[in-house]
């Protein structure tokens, strides 16, 4: 309002719009369009701004699932500002869904160097090792973080989530009932300690947390996703894929990792997850021909 000319503050209230859909709290129907409405503004007034190129690839990325534009806005931010570490750590991101492990983890580290004081880029580090099965490695990331600030709840729950794969359920219990116990706890963190519970054979607690997330859904939006993790972790194949077929309608935020996570389980053989996979555009992942990512330090 103060100055509608300038256009890093249209990136940022798209960012505002975006992760509200990030985390769980709004619809993506209901926030992406009004993101992208946001960005397109601050494009108009500064084309080379890194920064609105980046929000341009989150939303291509999570909401149109648009894979390939999505990486050439990516390309563009770095090119433009190759110190500008949120461009590459959600370009990281991308390139884990695209299967492109290598380049996932040399990218997401390369954000970690260049801004090793950001927590959300220190915890999507562990959650590029934890989804490449290096659970050392994702372990002694999250630890760092966690120890840089103990309340940041996405650290926490990519801890327990390494965790909960290495068969420590108790101790994961313990970290998810600890960050769901936060002021700061999201429906998120809240899902979370719903799959810990059930993949750890506490199948009351388990359906506590769902009957919990149930009746949030009845006043406002809860991600399809939430119910389906939970279901998976009892094993429920066809009530998590009835969640999963939901989030597919609504464009989950969640769904875009989903693919990835199910690998080598009983719900990843399944034919829904193929045929979830050919829809989203990720079967076969798609490549870029356009010119490589420049060298980042």
């Amino acid at each position: 309002e103060k100055d509608p000319t300038y256009a890093l503050a249209y990136t940022g209230l798209a960012d505002s719009y975006s992760v509200l859909a990030a985390f769980g709290i709004a619809a993506p129907r209901d926030v992406f369009p009004k993101a992208k409405a946001a960005v397109a503004r601050a494009l108009e007034i500064d084309s080379t701004l890194a920064e609105a190129q980046v929000s341009l690839a989150f939303i291509l990325q999570h909401y149109e699932w648009n894979w390939l534009e999505a990486e050439k806005a990516y390309k563009r931010a770095i090119a433009l500002d190759p110190e500008y570490a949120t461009a590459l750590h959600w370009y990281g991101l991308l390139l884990l869904t695209l299967k492109r492990d290598d380049e996932a983890v040399a990218t997401s580290e390369s954000a970690a160097r260049l801004d090793p004081l950001s927590l959300p880029v220190g915890a999507s580090l562990g959650m590029v090792y934890l989804a490449l099965h290096q659970y050392e490695k994702a372990e002694a990331q999250c630890t760092k973080v966690i120890e840089m600030d103990s309340s940041f709840a996405m650290a926490r729950t990519v801890l327990a989530t390494v965790h909960i794969e290495m068969g420590l359920y108790d101790k994961a219990i313990n970290e998810l009932q600890a960050v769901a116990a936060l002021p700061t706890s999201t429906p998120e963190d809240i899902a979370y300690l719903g799959y810990g519970y059930a993949r750890g054979g506490r199948a009351n607690e388990a359906r506590k947390i769902l009957a919990e997330l149930s009746a949030r859904a009845e006043r406002r939006y809860v991600p399809p996703t939430f119910f389906a993790s939970i279901y998976g972790g009892f094993g429920e194949l066809d009530e998590s894929f009835k969640w999963i077929e939901r989030a597919y309608e609504v464009r989950d935020f969640y769904l875009e990792g989903l693919p990835r996570a199910i690998e080598g389980t009983p719900a990843g053989a399944d034919p829904r997850a193929g045929d979830l996979a050919r829809r989203m555009g990720l079967s076969p992942p798609p490549r870029a021909t356009d010119t490589p990512l420049p060298r980042t330090n």
